[in-house]
């Protein structure tokens, strides 16, 4: 508690703590700790041979497993013989059959508290072998229990951990984390008392990415039983996980005070993280301790190169580069050299600085070798100053397009092409800024273009590219955008018309999205008509009739659903263009129709694709089916909420789909559960008024007329 003590001390000094979450460990940690129970132990009755229970007694379990053995061969040994044999295997690491013996000592006495309690410890002791199925007799038998949940979600963690990349599509894997956490929270929620279980909640959330849950519950284990360095080492982890880099600094110096002798590795982790929280004279000197620590680490020179940078030491982060460069051969190193010879001043340096790395990039890759945008940015600042202001603009102008979301590159390609008179310059790097960081931001240097280039302005960018419609049309073209990136489609459409307005000749499918979610059916009608007719493609010729599907379904018309439907035949839209005929089957009142729908269908749920690993809702199933049971659900289920289970269903395979679609409908409410980012929640569909407004629904000639 008083390492705690100082760790919250030093964090409210420098700000970096949130209250919020400082409140919730003190209420919780409040909890009532009860004293430890002696280890429960079975009775050594007269089952068991005398050789055995004195072997027992001494803790002899190779003496016990030996006397024993004969005994748990018999066809019936009974519950004690298993009980001490499974426990005797357990001690010499023979784990699956020791919950063998086990579960079977708890299959003859279901009522064993006891066994199940040591089947739990067995599979926590090696959980990373352990397969569900055997603890679900223990789970069966104590669905309540603390000590059997907390060891079925330690095994639930390692399905994810053993059997699955960490990748967020893999919607599998995702299921086995959220299995894990909720049989933690109920573990937590009827003992809160339980370190074992709070530290696998912390385990299980750090795969989740949820750092803020993962930090609490670490608090509080330490400050029920004292963890010692590896929880430091894991609570700065997760500070760097949550970007809260300056307390992870904290964490990590009290680790290191904690265990000096174990600090070479943490040494490192604490200068990188004093590096990210711009506590740059700090990260200095951690760098050089971590330096002396291991002389080997290629990499640290670079670091320390990049922390004495920001501190304002050029000559230190010079040297250290260089040293980067001969040891490692280290290519970035000459592109820091340069920053460090720019801010020197010595501008013809860093040109040849970075020339040389990109030829080094091109020794080793070939002539046709990608150059990072940092390295454009580092020479383009530097030709500036030399008056080399065109091939600056190429530069700065790449560095900004292939990073769009830093201010600092979007802001030098903005400045140079103001004083080069090249509007359209400006338009393109705010935009790439827009697209990737803020479109506030980038709108507002976009308007500013506006009013700057009021009269005359010019025709052609830097490099000499015509522009047909002019700075009026890039600007309103620019800025519809950016409102659809800020998904507000009815300004992105009017915006898209002020750009047609402006002499925009093509029309293409994102123009017409854009109208159509803006309200605008019929000039989107007109031009995904004319998609339809005159693509420039065949597969811009079948999203137009997809769309015109699409748009005939909202209107009620089946025969065109259909006759547009069949144009369709791309595979990546069959399972679309199949749903597409369901609903123009039920409008038109077939006989049957109704009775095809499954579960799948009443979601509105479209797959991505043929592997049936990522299930979304496409944004425009709401506009298709005003009563969908997840457009009615509170909260309401958006356009990238990925669906994870319904009801009881898993959707993680293809097989899981396949089934979810032959199953018959949930009568009444179910629970869906959704994923939403990184953040899980339930909602309940009410699937009988679902499928009985679908039932309903009847072709209204009058107005598609209309």
């Amino acid at each position: 508690m008083m390492r705690l003590a100082r760790l919250f001390s030093a964090l409210l000094q420098k700000r970096v703590v949130h209250i919020p979450l400082l409140l919730s460990w003190l209420l919780l940690s409040a909890v009532p700790v009860a004293p430890t129970p002696a280890r429960e132990r079975i009775a050594v009755d007269a089952a068991v041979p005398p050789e055995a229970a004195a072997a027992i007694e001494a803790g002899d379990w190779e003496q016990v497993m030996k006397v024993l053995e004969p005994l748990a061969k018999e066809t019936e040994p009974g519950e004690p013989v298993h009980y001490w044999y499974g426990l005797a295997l357990h001690h010499q690491d023979n784990t699956s059959m020791s919950l063998k013996h086990l579960n079977a000592a708890l299959e003859l006495n279901p009522a064993s508290k006891l066994t199940a309690h040591q089947i739990a410890r067995v599979a926590l002791a090696h959980s990373i072998v352990v397969e569900p199925e055997q603890l679900a007799p223990a789970l069966a038998a104590f669905p309540n229990d603390p000590l059997v949940l907390t060891a079925v979600g330690a095994i639930e963690h390692e399905q994810y951990a053993r059997h699955y990349k960490p990748r967020k599509d893999d919607t599998v894997a995702w299921c086995h984390l959220e299995q894990a956490q909720d049989y933690l929270r109920r573990a937590i929620a009827l003992d809160p008392a339980s370190v074992t279980a709070r530290f696998e909640m912390v385990e299980t959330l750090e795969k989740l990415e949820q750092w803020d849950r993962a930090i609490e519950h670490l608090l509080i284990a330490d400050s029920l039983e004292p963890l010692g360095h590896e929880a430091y080492v894991m609570l700065g982890q997760l500070y760097d996980g949550a970007a809260d880099y300056s307390a992870a600094a904290d964490a990590y110096a009290l680790a290191i005070e904690m265990a000096p002798a174990q600090t070479q590795k943490v040494e490192r982790e604490r200068a990188e993280a004093l590096l990210n929280a711009r506590r740059y004279d700090e990260a200095v000197e951690a760098f050089r301790i971590a330096f002396n620590a291991n002389i080997m680490d290629r990499t640290v020179r670079f670091m320390l190169g990049q922390a004495a940078y920001e501190a304002g030491d050029y000559p230190l982060a010079l040297y250290c580069f260089q040293e980067s460069l001969r040891v490692d051969n280290n290519a970035d190193a000459l592109v820091w050299s340069a920053k460090c010879a720019y801010d020197m001043e010595q501008d013809k340096l860093a040109v040849k600085l970075v020339n040389q790395a990109i030829e080094m990039r091109k020794e080793r890759q070939g002539d046709d070798v990608h150059i990072p945008a940092l390295w454009r940015f580092v020479r383009g600042r530097a030709l500036w100053q030399l008056g080399e202001k065109k091939a600056a603009m190429e530069d700065l102008d790449k560095a900004s397009e292939f990073d769009g979301g830093n201010w600092q590159y979007a802001r030098w390609a903005i400045y140079a092409a103001r004083q080069l008179n090249d509007p359209y310059s400006v338009v393109r790097a705010a935009k790439n800024y827009g697209n990737e960081a803020d479109p506030w931001e980038a709108m507002r240097v976009i308007r500013q273009v506006q009013s700057t280039w009021t009269w005359f302005p010019p025709r052609k960018d830097f490099r000499g590219q015509q522009y047909r419609r002019g700075l009026a049309g890039e600007v309103s073209q620019a800025i519809a955008e950016m409102y659809d990136k800020m998904n507000q489609p009815v300004s992105a459409a009017v915006m898209c018309q002020s750009a047609g307005w402006h002499g925009k000749g093509r029309v293409n499918i994102w123009s017409a999205w854009i109208r159509f979610r803006g309200g605008m059916i019929v000039d989107a009608r007109t031009m995904f008509d004319r998609l339809a007719r005159n693509g420039a493609s065949e597969l811009t010729k079948q999203k137009g009739h997809g769309a015109l599907a699409l748009i005939a379904l909202m209107y009620r018309d089946p025969n065109a659903v259909r006759t547009h439907a069949q144009f369709v035949n791309d595979r990546r839209y069959k399972p679309s263009t199949t749903t597409l005929l369901k609903r123009a089957d039920i409008l038109s009142g077939r006989a049957g129709a109704v009775d095809t729908l499954d579960t799948f269908d009443l979601l509105g749920t479209y797959g991505s694709g043929l592997d049936g690993q990522k299930f979304q809702r496409g944004w425009y199933v709401r506009a298709l089916l005003p009563k969908s049971p997840l457009a009615q659900t509170r909260p309401p289920v958006r356009g990238k909420d990925v669906i994870i289970r319904v009801g009881k269903r898993h959707l993680g395979t293809l097989e899981s789909i396949k089934n979810l679609r032959r199953d018959p409908v949930p009568e009444g409410n179910a629970p869906v559960l959704v994923r939403r980012g990184k953040q899980t929640f339930e909602v309940m569909v009410d699937f009988a008024a679902a499928r009985a407004a679908l039932a309903d629904e009847k072709p209204d000639k009058e107005e598609h007329s209309s």
